[in-house]
This record gives structure tokens, sequence and C-alpha cells, in this order.
């Protein structure tokens, strides 16, 4: 016969049945929602009865240890582990390297000695806000262009690029700069260039005065030259004799105050033989244009005179193509004495040509030789080279000399176009 429970403890029995698959279920979620965390934060392994499982720190991505077990159960689970994976991150670039370009123009029309033909180095130096970060990275010309790559140049940081191109001197013709530049990765960078000169009239060094005392036989006296320029310029200064030797110190490179102006000495061994004796200073300045005064030395029984050689002094000279003609007219701006004024002076203008296609370039006047002040270049194309030779003689004898080049491709045969 089969046995009646009571209801209420069936009831009862049912209750206790579904609290504990509640609970089951309960733990079990959250051991599974556990898991998942240690599994995004990587956790450590179980513990045993009393040790738990090392977690990570979700902030510092660092792994804690486990806790110690008690003698039922197992020590417990290592640290985690970071959830980042540091080896899968790229570097970042910092650095690129730059392709410079430069074009350099030929000058103006007036007054400049330094066409783009004549630059034969080009180098550029980098600045990162006035320092200096790349020295003097030499550019190759190919096809009319200046380029060379600088390598590992910073990024994004403002950037200056200075350019510099030299003569075969080497004296610097040619300057350009592109500042401010930010690179992003391949640049290329452009810099222009112009001549220093640019604009300008062609400078000369200027020789004020020459003081040379009266030598007795076989005497050695001092002879100094008051020398003008630009300011903190290097000149060179060349004394040639008559006779040969008689200067000791014939070469000498001063340079000059920022006030633009200087004093040289050479010693003077006089001749043997009483007489009078032609001697000669030369001065050149950087760019290459020149000065001379010829100066007598008297060679007497005594020497208690004292001589000063005031001599014409050039400033500059301009030159001035009409537009396509052959004709180049130059001036020259001279000083002298107050008792012999520019206007007082004779002017002997000279071309000996070196080079040109067809022509034959010479100031007008007899023996291609113009008398006056301006002087006019006749039969002149931009293929013409040579130099010009400028004599100025005042109504005391005075000479004063100057030299300078004519390029090819000086005055260019057309400056004007029409779009």
């Amino acid at each position: 016969m089969k046995k009646e429970i009571p209801l209420r403890r069936r009831n009862s029995h049912f209750g206790f049945k579904l609290r504990h698959v509640l609970r089951s279920f309960i733990l079990g979620a959250v051991l599974a929602l556990a898991l998942v965390a240690l599994v995004a934060c990587g956790g450590g392994g179980g513990g045993g009865k009393k040790g738990g499982g090392g977690g990570s720190d979700p902030v510092t991505n660092s792994g804690g240890g486990g806790g110690v077990g008690d003698s039922g159960g197992s020590a417990g689970g290592g640290g985690g582990s970071d959830s980042f994976d540091d080896s899968a991150t790229a570097d970042t670039a910092v650095s690129t390297d730059v392709t410079i370009s430069i074009v350099i123009s030929d000058p103006a029309i007036t007054g400049l000695t330094s066409p783009a033909s004549a630059v034969v180095t080009v180098i550029v130096n980098v600045f990162d806000g006035g320092s200096e970060i790349g020295t003097g990275t030499s550019l190759t010309l190919s096809l009319g262009v200046w380029s060379a790559t600088i390598a590992d140049l910073p990024l994004s940081i403002p950037l200056d690029f200075d350019a510099h191109g030299f003569n075969i001197t080497p004296t610097e013709i040619f300057a350009g700069s592109n500042t401010n530049v930010s690179l992003t990765g391949s640049d290329t960078i452009g810099i222009n260039m112009a001549p220093l000169d640019d604009g300008v009239a062609l400078q000369f060094p200027r020789i004020v005065a020459i003081i040379n005392p009266t030598a007795a036989i076989n005497q050695t006296v001092n002879i100094s030259a008051d020398l003008e320029g630009n300011a903190s310029e290097t000149l060179t200064v060349v004394f040639t004799s008559d006779p040969p030797g008689a200067i000791v110190t014939p070469n000498q490179s001063p340079t000059t105050t920022g006030a633009g102006n200087v004093t040289v000495n050479t010693d003077y061994v006089a001749n043997s033989t009483i007489g009078t004796y032609v001697q000669s200073i030369s001065v050149t300045n950087p760019q290459g244009n020149s000065v001379a005064n010829d100066f007598n030395m008297v060679v007497a029984v005594s020497s208690t005179d004292v001589n000063v050689n005031l001599s014409p002094v050039l400033g500059s000279v301009i030159g001035n193509r009409a537009n396509g003609t052959g004709t180049v007219t130059w001036t020259a701006t001279v000083t002298d004495d107050v008792d012999d004024p520019a206007t007082d002076l004779t002017y002997l203008w000279s071309f000996v040509q070196t080079a040109g296609d067809f022509l034959t370039a010479s100031f007008t006047g007899t023996g291609g030789t113009n008398n006056a002040n301006p002087g006019v270049l006749v039969d002149y194309d931009e293929t013409v080279a040579g130099t010009v030779q400028l004599q100025m003689i005042d109504l005391d004898g005075g000479v004063t000399t100057a030299t300078f080049p004519l390029n090819a491709g000086q005055f260019p045969d057309s400056v004007v176009t029409n779009p």
C-alpha cells in the first residue's frame, strides 16, 4: 500500500530542491562572469581553499600574485599578464629624408659681376630654431638644377634652409633661403638663390692716400697706404717695385674696420743709385674688382721730404644695356681732391675681349678707347666676355686704374618678353 506523504512535507521538499537549483544557477553565473573578467584582464590561476587567484590591475595592466592556500588547497595562481601586446605597437616615424632643389637665377641687367654660370659650388645648411643641425651639404648640378638629399631631418619641427653659391675663388656670390619649413615625409624643398650684388653698382676698394718718404741711398723706409672698402671685408694688397725686389713685404690681406677703412704698411729698400723709381699698389676686394695706383719713390742723398699722393678715388661703376641693342653704357662715380674736381679728370676706358660668338666689342674712340665718362661699349652681345679697364688721371698726374670682369651673359640680349 502506497504511503501518503503529507502535503506540507511535500511542499517543503520541493522548496528545498528549488532553492538548491537557484543557488547552483547563481553560483555558476558568478563563476562565469569571474572567468570572463579574468580572461579580459589576464587574471591569475585559481588558488586553494583560502588562496585566491591573482587578478590584473585594470589601470596599470600589471598582474597580481595569487593567495596561499591552506593544507587542503594548492598554492594561489600566478599573476595576470598585460592585456596589451607591446610588441605589436609600431614605431612612430620621427625623421625623414629631404631632397633639396635649387635653380639659380641670372642677375638683373645693371652693374652685376656674378652670373649664375660662375657658380661652381653650392652648399646648404639646416637650422632648427637657430641651432645648426645640418652643415655644409654639397649639391650636384644637373640640367641647370642643383640638388642633393639630406637624410634624417626631424619631422613637424620648423626648419630653416640656407643655401650659398661660390665661384672658383671661392667667393660667395649667390645666396638664398627657405625658412619655417615643417617636414611631413618625402619632402622636396626648393630654394631660390639671387646674386649677393643683385641690383647694386659694382663696388671697388679705394686707395685714399699713399704716404711715401724720400729715401736715402740703400736706406729702408716705410710706405703707408690708407684704404677704404665695405665694412669688415678682406682686401688683397699687392705692391710692385721698380727695380724689382726693392719692396720687402709686397703682399698683404688686411681686413677693413666696421667703418670700412684700413691702413697698410710696407718697407721699401732704396736703390744704390740716386733717381726716381716708379712703384705700384693694387687693391682687390672679394668681388674680384680692383684698383691700382702708381707712385714715385725718390732716392736722394738725404731723406728729409715726405710725399703724400692723392690720386682719384673710384666709388662705383654702373653698366646699362639698352634693350635690343649692342651698346652698354658705363658710368663711373669718382672723387678727387678739391684742386681737381671729377669734371677735370681724364677718363680712359678700354676692353680686352676673351670670348664671344661673333662680335668684337670695344669702346668708342680711337683705338677702342673712350676718353669720357660715361664710357660706351659697342658691338656687344650676351656671349661677349673679357676685362674692362678704366684709368682716371688728374691734373697733377695722379693715376688710378680700375679693372673688373665682364662675364658672358652679364647683359642678356633680351630681358623683355611679351606674354
